[in-house]
């Protein structure tokens, strides 16, 4: 299988599990957690997801374990795809951007192991109930990995335009 394969593939599964997170995530956005889960990704403390887990009640909680349970075949979907196109992009580049597209390659494996620390935790406190070290773990890991997230597809964004001018100019 070429590496176009194996990135279109990917590119598929992304999509289909994207489409099954939104589905999962939709009762999930309350006037509490506007966000959805990413709300409760991001609540920090222990008062702040308990607000969460209260407005959701026992069918949000429900809704919200199973996309915790999506969410971890599609952080290795997202993480492989991301991690395959910047390789890519550092295989054509030249000096400086193929040797950040190295670093955003791992920076896109760090990202879905943030991911998967963050689920954890988030599925611990489906289950035992809002706590701080629980919430503080989400918030963190959660925000390294929206970071490593905007810093890779910055990366590809710039990638895919210098590929863009080079053919065109």
């Amino acid at each position: 299988m070429t590496r176009w394969h194996k990135i279109i593939l990917l590119a598929i599964a992304f999509a289909f599990l994207t489409a099954l997170l939104v589905i999962t995530g939709m009762p999930l956005r309350t006037d509490s957690a506007p966000l959805g889960i990413v709300s409760m990704q991001l609540a920090g403390n222990a008062v702040n997801t308990g607000i969460i887990l209260q407005s959701w009640g026992p069918a949000g909680r429900e809704s919200a374990w199973l996309n915790l349970i999506v969410d971890f075949p599609y952080l290795v979907t997202y993480g492989w795809l991301l991690l395959a196109l910047c390789r890519l992009a550092a295989s054509v580049g030249d000096g400086r951007m193929a040797s950040l597209g190295r670093w955003c390659a791992a920076g896109a494996v760090l990202a879905a192991m943030c991911d998967a620390v963050e689920n954890i935790a988030l599925l611990h406190e489906l289950h035992a109930g809002a706590g701080n070290f629980a919430a503080g773990i989400a918030w963190g890991f959660a925000s390294v990995k929206f970071l490593l997230l905007a810093i890779v597809g910055l990366y590809l964004l710039s990638a895919a335009g210098r590929a863009i001018a080079r053919r065109i100019f």
